[in-house]
């Protein structure tokens, strides 16, 4: 228990000397899209954050308990496609920059029609809106396991630390 919360205080302190850095420096501009300079490593280590967060992790331990040993080719299978999703990133991160476009619905908008760009930025609401909230449980029902609390004491201790960490950082700061 001492070393969790040794470990957790270490965690925290990090994040907050990375969030309050950033939001000393960033502009709005700089807080929702990184100044349009994510390099190759923190484009990977934005996309595969989604492998590393508590639910990610839930499932990759549900598929290893399912398919044993075979399931790590999934992982090599991930890697080899996140790099290439961030060797392309540079060619659309730059297309998007001279466009002026923030978002995919910006893209979808001027690409296809406004309607295909409402319709997608609903859906990506709705299917982020899950997968935050699954996160948001299993990260929480591990943390008050890890600390014997109760498991709404432990979500709320992670909607909080997530919360202030979010109004606070940028997309920059997330990926570092």
């Amino acid at each position: 228990m001492f070393y969790a919360l040794v470990f957790l205080v270490l965690y925290l302190a990090v994040i907050t000397f990375i969030t309050y850095r950033s939001a000393r420096t960033e502009t709005a501009q700089d807080f929702l899209i990184g100044k349009r300079k994510v390099g190759v490593l923190y484009t990977i280590a934005s996309l595969s954050s989604g492998f590393r967060d508590a639910a990610g992790l839930a499932v990759w331990f549900a598929l290893a308990f399912y398919f044993g040993w075979g399931s790590l080719w999934l992982t090599a299978g991930l890697g080899a496609a996140l790099l290439a999703v961030s060797l392309i990133a540079q060619k659309v991160r730059s297309a998007a920059g001279k466009r002026n476009y923030i978002n995919l619905p910006d893209y979808l908008s001027d690409a296809i029609g406004p309607l295909t760009g409402k319709v997608g930025a609903w859906f990506i609401m709705i299917t982020s809106a899950l997968y935050s909230a699954a996160q948001v449980y299993v990260s929480g029902s591990l943390f008050a396991a890890l600390m014997n609390t109760s498991t709404v004491v432990g979500i709320l201790f992670t909607v909080i630390i997530v919360g202030i960490y979010l109004v606070i950082g940028s997309y920059s700061t997330a990926i570092k």
